[in-house]
């Protein structure tokens, strides 16, 4: 499916364009048509001078706002009456800060520093300060999200900024599962709020329902036109969940197209990344990250995560070396910041691993970084990648402890302890029994959490360390078992055994011998050579006169008669 063909519906938007529509604009009579003539040439010779030293900064800035207009969203702009410049102005200061948001690039936060209650974009910013902390996707952030929350209650703000503020307390509460749902509720009422849909689409990656992710945005897709700012980025998360359904080729066509209009997206890129990854087209992805990488490389919140994805091409392509350079250069300085950029460090170096790579402990400095800043219980995605490290850094302890805490969280009854129980508790015993060397047991556990291990949360490409290591587990269980002294085929159990009885006296000692050498090699002509050393020979013999033929008891001395008188 093309994404050309996307189903739009025709949606009038009044908006004044800064570089073009100018009659939006109220016209004023200028100064100069009340000068003489002469002074008006001055004027106008000094206005050209003026011009050209001036023309440079102020395009520079006309390309700032400009920017910051055309990719405000509907969530920024809803409260905007057609038409004013005066009420773009005022909603400058949070447009640029929203699409920073959206974006992944800059921190919207620090750019929101000084809106404070009585400005009159107060609300806009408490709305950004709470959805930041959301999109965090990590315990820090709840104090801000709950003081974005508090700040603005019995404050006069419209519905749909209470309505994202609703949204925010459910994610502050502990429920995300209200907090997703309640975001897509927004989408309901209001299909272009860009915000409330990249919200939603964090919940649900959160909770791990891909396929929800999909939904919510082609949902919205019929109320958008290809003309409409924020289009592009509506098509970069379109594209992200078609990726994470397994749909690359479309996924990656509705990605390439939004890069089309914005380039520079960080969030567009990463988008097509993992398109590639999901086609399995390892060398497109390293050329596709190294060709965007100015794009992606510069300051922001998905800088660390792109350069994870460059990593993982490379080492499914055999370039070890570079990948092993992100490592160092990007992701472990990053692990000590975030426990999600931890994560992308734990399965770089379980990859590595598998190709050999030595720890030289790194696999201790990322135990380190969950130490320091992990909440058990939180997200099972993160717990998981955190016992990855600690039992692979030998630290026992931190194990136990993480372990514990999962425990404690799984005795409740909210959706953090269903999850606790269905997945990071299975996930931890399976993690555990890979470490003891327990490898047959450990591919079990596995298999049991596979129908339920994309409820993590994460992507799919994330989640395949998990995978990976029950096929290393299965792996490393059938090299022990090749190792191991084999029992004998059901061929080599079945011994022969050759039974004789003879009448006591009528047979010699080596004439006993013969015969059991004779039917030895009788038996191993038909079941072949490697048979003798286990074909038994009994020759066992019955007391003259108590063998009997006919009811007549036979002695040796009949039986040494009649073999006489055949001789003759």
């Amino acid at each position: 499916m093309s994404p050309s063909i996307l189903p739009t519906v025709a949606m009038t938007i009044v908006a004044p364009s800064i570089a073009g529509n100018t009659d939006a604009f109220p016209r004023r009579c200028s100064p100069l048509a009340r000068l003489p003539r002469r002074k008006r040439s001055r004027q106008r010779r000094l206005r050209r001078a003026l011009d050209c030293w001036r023309e440079p900064r102020m395009q520079a800035r006309r390309r700032t706002a400009e920017a910051a207009y055309l990719q405000r969203t509907l969530a920024s702009a809803s409260s905007l009456r057609s038409g004013s410049p005066a009420e773009f102005t005022t909603m400058q200061a949070t447009s640029l800060a929203l699409d920073h948001l959206l974006c992944g690039v800059g921190d919207p936060v620090i750019e929101l520093f000084d809106i404070g209650p009585g400005h009159p974009e107060f609300n806009q910013a408490q709305t950004i300060r709470a959805a930041a902390g959301v999109l965090a996707k990590i315990p820090d952030t709840l104090p801000a999200i709950a003081q974005a929350i508090r700040t603005g209650d019995g404050l006069a703000v419209a519905p749909q900024t209470r309505a994202h503020l609703a949204a925010a307390e459910a994610w502050l509460s502990g429920n995300p599962v209200l907090a997703a749902e309640s975001y897509a509720s927004i989408l309901n009422r209001w299909p272009c709020d860009l915000l409330a849909l990249r919200l939603a689409q964090s919940c649900y990656f959160f909770l791990g329902w891909h396929d929800r992710l999909c939904a919510v945005v082609d949902a919205v897709v019929p109320a958008w036109t290809r003309d409409q700012p924020g289009f592009a980025f509506l098509l970069a998360m379109a594209s992200f969940a078609h990726a994470e359904s397994g749909d690359a080729e479309y996924a990656e066509a509705l990605g390439r197209e939004a890069l089309a209009s914005d380039p520079a997206c960080p969030f567009g890129v990463h988008a097509v990344a993992h398109a590639l990854a999901e086609s399995g087209r390892h060398r497109n992805g390293a050329q596709w990250m190294r060709d965007q990488r100015a794009h992606w490389a510069r300051e922001s919140r998905m800088r660390t995560h792109n350069a994870w994805h460059l990593a993982m091409f490379d080492v499914e392509e055999g370039n070890v070396a570079s990948a092993l350079r992100i490592l160092d250069a990007w992701l472990l300085p990053a692990s000590a910041r975030s426990p999600l950029d931890a994560c992308d460090a734990a399965a770089l170096l379980w990859r590595l691993a598998t190709e050999g790579v030595d720890d030289e402990g790194r696999w201790c400095s990322v135990s380190d970084a969950f130490e320091r800043a992990l909440t058990p219980g939180f997200w099972p995605y993160v717990d998981l990648h955190a016992a990855l490290a600690h039992l692979t850094a030998g630290k026992q302890a931190r194990a136990q402890r993480l372990v514990q805490a999962i425990e404690r969280c799984a005795e409740g009854g909210n959706y953090a302890a269903w999850r606790a129980r269905h997945i990071t508790q299975p996930g931890l015993r399976a993690l555990g029994s890979w470490a003891e060397g327990r490898y047959n047991e450990a591919a079990a556990l596995f298999a049991g959490l596979r129908p339920f291990l994309g409820g993590a949360g994460g992507s799919r490409i994330q989640l395949e360390v998990f995978k990976s290591i029950e096929h290393e587990a299965v792996r490393r269980q059938r090299a022990w078992h090749w190792d191991q002294p084999q029992p004998p085929s059901a061929k080599e159990q079945a011994m022969p055994l050759i039974n004789v009885k003879l009448i006591e006296g009528v047979f010699s000692e080596p004439q006993k011998k013969q015969i059991a050498k004779s039917l030895t090699d009788a038996m191993v002509q038909i079941e072949g050579e490697a048979l003798r050393s286990v074909t038994w020979c009994i020759v066992e013999e019955v007391k003259s006169g108590d063998w009997a033929v006919g009811g007549q008891p036979l002695t040796a001395a009949e039986v040494k008669a009649i073999a006489a008188r055949k001789a003759a």
